[in-house]
């Protein structure tokens, strides 16, 4: 098949839905299939090389924070002037169908073509919107965002053959508050597990590259973190965790691996509450590193309220990391009935708690170390994700095919019989 895949959201932001685009790209370029991407550019982007088979489209954009609508500087949209390139790109290309990841500008762009086009179209529903408008967007009431959100996302679904979501929990939130009626498919986000082969984690706690900057790590108990530093992740729950942590050991480090615009806005307030000593900002790292960084940790630990995907808690399962994550969308299907880590609610003492009680009993984490390697392998994509993603994608191209063929019909039979009335 000819696939369209396209997003306002990409790489080099780094975040699950772009690690949820390129996991799926190359796994159907391996399957055979031809891949067009149509994604933002970014600045100073250095395109990642991809597999034959895949080709990369970027487009001139602008961050969504020059809208005055939001604070949010990260994000972008594509400039209109570049719709018409757009069109003709897909066009040029004649997608046997397109697969969109989001609501916004390559996405409106993309889903006029289509039902232009009669193109078949998949619609994967990332984003729950409303707690990133209440972080990013302050200045609106919530109820009113809620209500344009709801009416928006109505609308914009309507026009897809097949609507699909990271997990059940976000299926059922997109059911009850957007009140969306039509077929909606689960396709979880599944880690290429290959990503983190071949790492001696044994030789890896001895003598990390990490300890040559930061040897205070090496002799305590390692908490990770992995994901942009925004108020989104929720990474001030985790320092105000560790604040209470310290009060009762002092043997625990908290590593934060990722970037974001507000990393300077943390490390200030890491400051002020005197934990500088404790806490470790390694900053962003490439994807070929990531598994060195994974095999240090001891715990990985998550308190996002907005996580619809759970990818950076199902890399920590892959790696064998016992988690402790606030119980939310994404991190409750990954983490399923607890195996390999603890859920917890939103409370500081309760998360604590766990952390405590996985550093102190050795039975109980070596039976969530065992937990998480398990569940790891369920969550690879090979197993998880890439055959249903196939079969979705072939089955919205054959009921689609099937539709016209019975149009075709219909309209021969009717204008048979009117030529027959005549």
């Amino acid at each position: 098949m000819k696939i369209a895949v396209t997003t306002d959201a990409f790489y080099p932001r780094t975040h699950g839905i772009a690690v949820a685009i390129d996991s799926s790209i190359r796994y159907l370029a391996q399957a055979g299939h031809e891949v067009a991407v149509y994604a933002p550019s970014f600045p100073d982007t250095k395109e990642r090389e991809y597999p034959k088979g895949i080709t990369i489209h970027r487009f001139d954009s602008y961050s969504i924070a020059d809208l005055k609508l939001t604070t949010n500087k990260e994000e972008r949209f594509v400039y209109k002037r570049e719709f018409p390139r757009i069109r003709q790109l897909l066009a040029d290309f004649n997608p046997d169908v397109i697969y969109n990841h989001m609501e916004f500008t390559i996405g409106s762009v993309t889903k006029a073509w289509a039902l232009e086009h009669n193109t078949p179209t998949i619609m994967m529903v990332h984003t729950y919107f409303p707690p990133y408008f209440k972080i990013y967007a302050p200045f609106f009431p919530l109820a009113l965002w809620r209500s344009i959100i709801k009416h928006w996302s109505r609308w914009f679904y309507k026009g897809f053959d097949l609507l699909v979501t990271p997990s059940k929990e976000m299926k059922q939130v997109i059911q009850e508050v957007y009140k969306i009626e039509q077929p909606i498919e689960v396709l979880p986000t599944g880690i290429i597990v290959e990503n983190f082969a071949g790492v001696d984690q044994g030789h890896e706690r001895e003598s990390s590259f990490i300890y040559k900057e930061h040897p205070r790590v090496k002799t305590r108990r390692r908490l990770l973190f992995v994901g942009r530093v925004g108020k989104e992740k929720n990474v001030r729950f985790l320092l105000k965790m560790m604040e209470k942590l310290l009060q009762q050991r002092e043997d625990v480090e908290l590593l934060i691996a990722g970037s974001g615009s507000y990393m300077e806005q943390h490390k200030a307030l890491v400051k002020r509450m005197g934990i500088d000593g404790h806490v470790t900002f390694l900053g962003a790292f490439p994807n070929s590193q990531m598994k060195y960084v994974y095999a240090i940790a001891d715990i990985f630990v998550f308190a996002s309220l907005t996580e619809t995907q759970g990818v950076v808690t199902t890399e920590a399962l892959c790696n064998g990391i016992p988690v402790v994550a606030i119980a939310e969308l994404g991190s409750i299907s990954v983490l399923e009935g607890e195996r390999g880590g603890f859920l917890v609610e939103n409370d500081l003492d309760a998360f604590a708690n766990k952390v405590n009680l996985l550093l102190d009993d050795e039975a109980l984490y070596a039976k969530k170390r065992q937990e998480a390697q398990a569940r790891g392998k369920e969550l690879a994509f090979d197993v998880l994700t890439g055959e249903k993603l196939v079969r979705l994608l072939t089955q919205v191209v054959v009921d689609k095919r099937s539709m016209r063929t019975e149009a075709t019909v219909v309209s021969s039979e009717f204008n048979e019989e009117q030529s027959m009335n005549t």
